[in-house]
């Protein structure tokens, strides 16, 4: 990925995706189009090297037939973890394949158990707010920077798994390499919109809506009757 990064982050956002699609269509889990935001990132909370997406999905599809919005046919989520990684892990391959691109990996990598993380984020405004921390943040920003001393830079960071802060000192050349590793190619758009909301689903989209302001409508409670007298 480091030595590819235009192809490898290309094929990265779009086989996520695809692999989130591709199992969304099966009716054992929704069965329909989704509409997905992916967003490009690069790096581990101390600035190693780690490219991941972030996709932030509908939580229902719209049918083939743009008849009806879909919800998930298991309440508690979207689609399996298990399965996604599969998908995605198949898909990546041949991908890397067909981009002359594996040749040189590790056989013993196709066949690890892959982790796809899925949670529910909510809605509205809240699901945009945890995306719009990938979006417009870069590696590091200025206030976890804590001190620079005898040629050395310390930073602080949240432990992904026991969220303690934590502080981190680096060597100043070893800590600008790591901030430079993220820097996207030239031109590169780190967020991305598929499915319903891919540029070429317009009127799938707003077919969507439609339906969506219509179930809205109808989960309103009556008004009650407003009795009016002449005098």
């Amino acid at each position: 990925a480091l030595s590819h990064q235009q192809q490898v982050y290309d094929i990265l956002l779009r086989e996520a995706a695809a692999a989130v699609q591709a199992v969304a269509q099966d009716p054992a889990w929704v069965g329909g189009t989704v509409g997905i935001l992916a967003v490009l990132h690069t790096w581990s909370r101390t600035l190693t090297y780690h490219p991941h997406a972030h996709l932030l999905v509908t939580a229902g599809a719209l049918a083939a037939d743009d008849s009806a919005w879909l919800k998930p046919a298991h309440a508690r989520f979207l689609a399996p973890g298990y399965a996604l990684s599969q998908v995605f892990r198949a898909r990546l391959r041949a991908a890397l394949n067909r981009a002359g691109l594996a040749a040189g990996l590790d056989p013993a990598l196709w066949n690890r158990k892959w982790v796809v993380h899925v949670q529910q984020i909510g809605r509205g405004e809240h699901a945009a707010l945890y995306l719009s921390r990938y979006v417009y943040r870069v590696a590091l920003s200025n206030d976890r920077i804590e001190r620079f001393a005898n040629g050395e830079v310390t930073f602080r960071y949240t432990h992904a798994r026991t969220h303690e802060t934590r502080r981190m000192t680096l060597p100043v050349e070893q800590f600008i390499d790591r901030f430079l590793l993220h820097t996207l190619p030239r031109g590169f758009a780190k967020v991305r919109s598929y499915g319903l909301l891919s540029s070429s689903n317009g009127k799938k989209l707003e077919r969507a809506r439609q339906i969506l302001e219509q179930h809205a409508r109808a989960a309103l409670p009556p008004c009650a009757p407003t009795n009016v007298t002449e005098s």
